[in-house]
């Protein structure tokens, strides 16, 4: 049996699967050139905003220790990690589907990453094969006003491309959760009074959503179409499978984030 996996609705989906759709003959090397370093630039911008603000939560977890000794917060601390935990597991599991995904996803040979993305003569990631006779201004024309053009999907994608994609997608998805669980849990027990504990849970927690709110100011509802409506990456799945999944989700998981809760209200009242 067989489900199919599309990719996350979000800088790191668009990176994926946008530079794959691109071609300097049907978009025009002006348009091409933009939406590849828009894409990179975009994926940047989101490594390095939520990279300084754990680094600057980290900090001041450094000078408010000990204020996470407070035992009259003890159970408000406990339920804000617990959902700080929940949240942060999603965004974990979310990229471990993606890796999963990726490593499914079938690909081609070529001589370079974006050979095949070059070379498709039907369409580009902004416009259509039947485009490539207009001016600058009626493609641009196009670009804007589009509402639909072929399905995307990812058959181009090479082993080095697919690579490519683990390095600086996959990975850096998985890795930054993990290590705002660490600084966002220490920094939500570290709150002052209940207020400030429920407002700092919010704060860490918009770390999170950061790539969406880049995802969803600076790409176009076209192209969010597009990404929303791609072919998906067929992944075979046994019964057994299922079966492990459902085990999981229901008994693994919940266990998880009760003990990850737990070991983390511990390890910082520690030293009280």
């Amino acid at each position: 049996m067989s489900e199919g996996y599309v990719l996350p609705e979000s800088i790191y989906g668009l990176v994926i699967a946008e530079p794959l759709q691109l071609d300097r003959k049907v978009d025009g090397a002006f348009i091409y050139w933009t939406e590849l370093i828009r894409c990179y630039v975009l994926l940047l911008i989101n490594y390095t905003v939520q990279g300084i603000l754990m680094y600057k939560i980290w900090e001041i977890n450094m000078d408010k220790e000990g204020e996470q000794c407070d035992e009259s917060l003890r159970s408000l601390q406990n339920v804000c990690v617990f959902i700080f935990c929940i949240s942060v597991f999603s965004e974990v599991r979310d990229a471990c589907s993606l890796l999963y995904g990726l490593y499914q996803c079938p690909t081609v040979s070529g001589p370079d990453i974006y050979h095949s993305a070059q070379t498709s003569g039907g369409h580009g990631a902004v416009l259509e094969a039947d485009t490539g006779g207009m001016n600058f201004l009626g493609k641009m024309n196009v670009w804007a006003k589009k509402k639909h053009v072929t399905q995307w999907t990812l058959d181009r994608m090479s082993p080095n491309y697919k690579a490519l994609a683990f390095g600086l997608v996959g990975f850096p998805k998985l890795i930054i959760p993990v290590a705002l669980t660490i600084v966002g849990g220490n920094y939500i027990m570290r709150s002052e009074d209940a207020e400030t504990m429920i407002l700092n849970t919010l704060a860490v927690l918009f770390i999170i959503d950061i790539d969406e709110f880049l995802f969803n100011t600076f790409t176009t509802t076209p192209m969010k179409h597009q990404l929303a409506n791609m072919k998906e990456i067929t992944v075979e799945v046994s019964n057994a499978q299922r079966f492990m999944g459902f085990v999981f989700s229901s008994f693994v998981f919940p266990a998880l984030i009760v003990a990850a809760t737990a070991m983390m209200v511990q390890m910082s009242t520690s030293h009280c």
